[in-house]
């Protein structure tokens, strides 16, 4: 009986051993989640965000409403500027229009996550993706096309302008599903000398 005893009682110590290392361990993975979470807001207030202007010509975005606060001006197609994530922040609740119409690109995932843009940037394409819209066979453009903004759209249609009108080959079916999409005769505009020669870079 005593033997017995004593290994209930080694038996009890242990469980209680183990049942003190659980809790220790719980503890300190509540604490190292923590660590890792408030590191991860600090991070973020201290990392810049990269803004990508999609428009040709000049583009202002404010960190306020009506033009105040601090001023971020893009002055070409495909300009970027690193914007501190305070700001960002601030840029997106008081641009939200120009965000959402694809008319500044915001190259950091987390960023479009956590302001819940994602579905809106199912259909926003970044710069590069713009200009290769050139190189896509007429369907795929044509599918491609009709799915983003209709600012994105806009942009384009002046991008071909102007590669036009520097005396670069542009596919006429590409012209033609643009043309149809947003109710306007481009070479007619360029014709017209309503064409806009805008830098493309």
């Amino acid at each position: 009986m005593a033997t017995s005893k004593k290994v209930v009682n080694e038996d009890s110590k242990r469980v209680k051993q183990l049942e003190q290392e659980l809790k220790d361990l719980k503890e300190m993975m509540m604490k190292s989640f923590t660590n890792s979470a408030n590191n991860a807001i600090s991070s973020d207030k201290d990392r810049d965000v990269v803004f990508i202007s999609l428009v040709l010509g000049i583009l202002n975005l404010a960190t306020e409403g009506n033009g105040r606060g601090s001023v971020y001006t893009f002055r070409e197609f495909g300009e970027e500027q690193s914007i501190p994530y305070s700001d960002a922040k601030s840029l997106i609740k008081n641009n939200k229009k120009f965000i959402k119409e694809g008319k500044v690109y915001i190259a950091d995932e987390a960023l479009i996550l956590s302001e819940r843009l994602d579905k809106d940037y199912e259909h926003i394409l970044d710069r590069d993706s713009l200009i290769e819209l050139f190189d896509k066979d007429k369907t795929t453009f044509s599918k491609l096309f009709t799915s983003i903004p209709k600012s994105q759209k806009e942009t384009f249609a002046r991008i071909i302008s102007s590669r036009i009108l520097k005396g670069e080959d542009v596919d006429m079916n590409i012209v033609g599903i643009v043309d149809k999409a947003l109710g306007i005769d481009i070479m007619k505009d360029i014709n017209n000398g309503k064409g806009t020669d805008t830098d493309n870079k």
